[in-house]
């Protein structure tokens, strides 16, 4: 019986589109099995839903029952357009009648978890698949409702009760969902039916409330003492946290003013415990979760359209009177904690550095920090910013507060911010949600235009240092909440994201004019002191220009007197990520130019002598090589320089001067040291750094901010040096590694499309292995299923294969490059292969770009593959299909000519369109014979290799040609 049910499971489950909804958890009420339409009887049958159920009580506490039960869950989740509204009615009644039998049966689901959540899977799909207007239709829909909620509160209060069963989060989702899922579609609608009768009403109104009301009452009885489930909640990512108070924030907006009393309630009652008992360690636990709720509930405002009982604008109040008891509680922890005056003027306030090491001393102060964060970020996306709304809330806090306005407000959650980088013990969990609330503070034009007009932005601006903010000093040690030490570079990438929202606030601060040139001076002094620092001490280091790569371990036995070498990585690690986050907002010439004037000549040599002299430590040379891919990114045209002063040049001269570094001290000593076996010290050390590199080749050719023929006009090797760069990389990256890591695949090919563009010449000249080496890549990336890397490809191939056509017609070919096309003939012919496979039998979406270089190919190879590949294409079909498939080939060449012209290349085009269309009708590849083709473990828009034509093609066709590709360049 048991492999019966298994069998059937899984016959039922195989969705005929390839998918599959069987064992998978809480995403899977968003699937839908899509069987064929020759199963609508069987599907219809109510004998089939009638035997599943029965078996639920013919073979109690076994495991044929949660099988059974999985066969109901997928047949509710047939495709809702194989049924009309009658069966679907009927299938409705069928399960609906059997789940409240279940429901009814006492004591039954709680001693078996799998077929517990199996059934709960099957109470989820039955919103995910069925519409509230659908079932209030069913027999007996207000008994089955009734049984439903208890059901459910039954289950809610069994997490605290039976100490002997802990229900699932999975199993739980399924439950609320249901719930939620109702009450979202009820506020999208103005009512049920035409009529209004009583077999309209859907009851939401009486039963959820109170599922809300013993969800939160649940919950916070459960945390007191449950460790577990308390660890569960709030560690990692918090993901079920989220999907639950989720769903429980849509269930309250259903009747919001009696859900915000109670959450009012339960608030009020644990903040007059939190301040008569010392040992507050429980109710941080509760209030931490209470706040998440008040979160959720702010951040449905733009989910759910509307209350069943109060307009719109009255939610405002009710949500103002959550925000007060937020702000409230954030001020009593912060007297609590830092012992500061709440009343103190803000500016005087934030510059007041409290170093206790009782401040989040405790994971649960931690958290409950964190739960304040979360609040006022869901508060912010609804009221705050360029699309925050303009209405009652503030009257509520006004009245209690004094709040009036949204600069007040913003105000205090700066403050608030602001406080939390201002301690010197702090846990990295809770200094990184920090400073993301603050940048995301800097997104939007109205959110930044009040956020710099606030006094504690204000005296930021001009106090930036460590002093004021801890977290910023480079040489700190942090305590974790188990008291392990923790260095401050571990994330001290977070100043890259920080100083990017100070830039952003800089860009309406400043015009970067004359009158501006004092304040600008002054917020670049923190920079200023560090970089001058470091001059000092690299005056002190050897001339090590002089040293060969041998003689560099003497670098461990000099200890410079001004800092140490842990303090000096430190400082030059801290100013270049916390400049590369500067520069990155500064989207403007004058912001940029006024940034690069201060840089350069003064400080911009530093960083090619601290690449010099730490060129074997990763976590030096990475976040300097980052600093200059920023520094060449000519991000919205911010690169341009008055037309007397060289600062382009200069840029791309130091950039180039760096990257030399790298391809002759750092590829050397990594090449030589860094095992591949260690794979994430090999990653940091070689791959991160070249992708790094990769990245700022592409900049710098695609900036549009230099002549590079400039450089060759005066003698200057720089620019050869940039190139010998990428010649280096191609020399030490494997491509087994190449297509091993997305970043580094992306990388590369971004780059090779913007070199096909900048210096084709160039590429199609290289020596015979680093040629084929780039056509091989060309030719693996053709069968990558990321449309960007077969664009790139397209691009290399359309433009190597024009610049080869063209030079041969003028007559300046050279031997070289003759050469590499003779050499690479295979591998041409693979990728026509590849090409014409894509165009056949896979979706192939970029069509238009692919058949720019299939053109090419095909004039490359015109009198011997093409017609070899026509052969074997009518070989094997019948009379008929050879006919249309010869036609079809015949006619996509018709009105070519044998030019690579843009108009010839549109008209190709259009043709291979056309041929695509009728070789797929002629071969049916949409229907049977497209079966027999292996599937791809790839995209639909993947171009395989591995069907029929591909190896029928490769068999027919000799690897040795008798006419060579340069032959037939010739007769053009």
């Amino acid at each position: 019986m048991m492999h019966i049910i298994s069998s059937i499971s899984w016959v039922v489950d195989f969705s005929r589109t390839g998918s599959t909804i069987h064992d998978v958890d809480i995403s899977d009420e968003h699937q839908t099995l899509q069987v064929p339409l020759t199963w609508h009887d069987h599907i219809i049958d109510g004998s089939y839903y009638q035997l599943f159920f029965s078996y639920y009580f013919l073979f109690s506490n076994t495991t044929l029952v949660p099988l059974a039960i999985s066969c109901l869950v997928q047949l509710s989740s047939v495709r809702r357009s194989l049924l009309n509204a009658n069966e679907r009615l009927n299938i409705l009644n069928l399960i609906t009648y059997g789940i409240r039998l279940i429901i009814e049966q006492p004591g039954g689901l709680l001693t078996d978890e799998n077929s517990l959540h199996e059934f709960c899977r099957l109470i989820g799909r039955l919103k995910s698949n069925a519409q509230l207007h659908e079932l209030i239709r069913i027999d007996n829909y207000p008994l089955f409702t009734e049984r439903l909620f208890r059901f459910t509160i039954d289950h809610l209060l069994s997490v605290h009760h039976h100490r002997t069963y802990h229900l699932s989060p999975n199993t739980l989702h399924y439950i609320l969902s249901y719930w939620s899922k109702i009450c979202a579609y009820l506020s999208h609608i103005s009512k049920l039916s035409d009529s209004d009768d009583s077999s309209t009403l859907h009851l939401l109104d009486i039963y959820v409330p109170q599922i809300v009301c013993y969800y939160v009452q649940s919950r916070l009885d459960a945390i007191n003492n449950d460790d577990a489930l308390y660890i569960e909640l709030f560690d990692n990512d918090q993901t079920v946290l989220q999907q639950q108070l989720e769903m429980i924030s849509t269930m309250s907006r259903l009747d919001y003013s009696k859900i915000c009393a109670l959450l009012c309630n339960y608030f009020d009652d644990i903040a007059k415990q939190y301040q008569q008992i010392t040992n507050s360690e429980t109710l941080e636990r509760r209030f931490t979760f209470l706040i998440y709720i008040l979160g959720c509930v702010i951040g449905a405002r733009g989910v759910t359209l509307s209350s069943l009982s109060i307009s719109n604008e009255d939610q405002d109040l009710f949500d103002g009177e959550l925000v007060i008891r937020v702000l409230q509680l954030m001020t009593y922890i912060q007297q609590k904690t830092s012992g500061e005056n709440n009343q103190k003027p803000i500016n005087t306030a934030i510059t007041t550095t409290t170093t206790t090491d009782k401040i989040n001393s405790t994971p649960y102060s931690e958290r409950l920090e964190l739960a304040i964060l979360f609040f006022f970020e869901q508060f912010r996306r609804q009221y705050i910013g360029d699309y925050g709304r303009s209405n009652k809330i503030y009257q509520v806090l006004f009245k209690h507060l004094g709040i009036a306005d949204e600069e007040q407000l913003l105000s205090i959650f700066v403050k608030k911010l602001f406080t939390n980088l201002q301690y010197s013990i702090i846990t990295d969990k809770l200094i990184e949600r920090t400073v993301g609330c603050f940048s995301d503070l800097t997104h939007g034009y109205q959110s930044v235009r009040k956020l710099v007009k606030l006094d504690p932005i204000q005296y930021f601006i001009n106090n930036h240092t460590q002093d004021l903010f801890p977290f910023l000093h480079p040489t700190s040690t942090l305590n974790r909440t188990h008291n392990s030490n923790l260095s401050i570079s571990s994330w001290s990438r977070l100043r890259t994201t920080f100083y990017s929202a100070v830039g952003r606030m800089l860009t309406y601060e400043f015009r970067y004019d004359d009158d501006d040139d004092e304040r600008i001076e002054a917020f670049m002094t923190p920079f200023t002191n560090h970089c001058t620092r470091l001059v000092q001490i690299f005056k002190e280091f050897p001339d090590f220009s002089l040293l060969n790569s041998g003689q560099f371990s003497a670098m461990t036995q000099f200890n410079p007197t001004l800092a140490s070498l842990d303090e000096i990585q430190s400082l030059i690690i801290g100013i270049s990520r916390d400049l590369r986050g500067l520069c990155s907002s500064l989207l403007s010439k004058q912001a940029y130019t006024s940034f690069f004037d201060w840089l350069y000549p003064s400080y911009l040599p530093l960083f090619l002598k601290a690449f010099y002299v730490f060129y074997d430590r990763k976590d030096v040379y990475n976040p300097l090589l980052k600093f200059f891919h920023e520094l060449t990114s000519n991000r919205q045209e911010r690169l341009v320089f008055d037309s007397t002063k060289p600062s382009a040049y200069l840029l791309f001269r130091e950039t180039s001067n760096l990257l030399h570094l790298f391809q002759t001290k750092t590829l050397l000593h990594v090449n030589t040291t860094i095992p591949e076996s260690d794979g994430d010290l090999f990653y940091k050390s070689k791959l991160k750094p070249i992708i790094t590199c990769l990245r700022i080749l592409q900049t710098c050719l695609m900036g549009n901010y230099v002549n590079f023929g400039v450089f060759q006009l005066y003698s200057d090797p720089c620019f050869d040096n940039f190139l010998q760069v990428f010649i280096s990389i191609l020399t030490t990256v494997k491509i087994t590694h190449l297509f091993s890591y997305p970043k580094l695949t992306l990388a590369y090919f971004s780059l090779i499309e913007t070199f096909s563009v900048v210096k084709i010449d160039y590429l199609a000249n290289l020596s015979r292995p680093l040629f084929g080496y780039i056509l091989e890549t060309i030719s693996e990336g053709f069968l990558s299923p990321e449309q960007a890397i077969q664009n790139a490809c397209c691009a290399y191939l359309d433009t190597l294969l024009s610049y080869v056509f063209r030079s041969v017609k003028k007559h300046i070919a050279s031997p070289n490059l003759m050469n590499n096309i003779q050499e690479y003939e295979g591998l041409f012919r693979q990728i026509l292969v590849n090409l014409l496979n894509g165009i056949i039998y896979s979706e192939c979406k970029n069509i238009y770009t692919i058949s720019k270089p299939l053109l090419s190919l095909i004039l490359l190879n015109e009198n011997k593959f093409f017609t070899e590949i026509k052969q074997q294409l009518l070989y094997g079909h019948t009379q008929a299909k050879q006919a249309i498939l010869s036609t079809a080939l015949d006619n996509l060449m018709t009105g070519i000519d044998r030019t690579l012209k843009e108009s010839n290349k549109e008209n190709f085009t259009q043709n291979i369109t056309q041929f695509r269309s009728d070789v797929q009708d002629s071969l049916n590849v949409n229907n049977t014979e497209l079966l027999s083709i292996p599937v791809s473990s790839s995209s639909s828009s993947t171009i395989a290799t591995n069907v029929p034509v591909t190896i029928a093609i490769s068999n027919s066709i000799p690897s040795s040609s008798t006419t060579a590709p340069v032959e037939e360049l010739m007769t053009l």
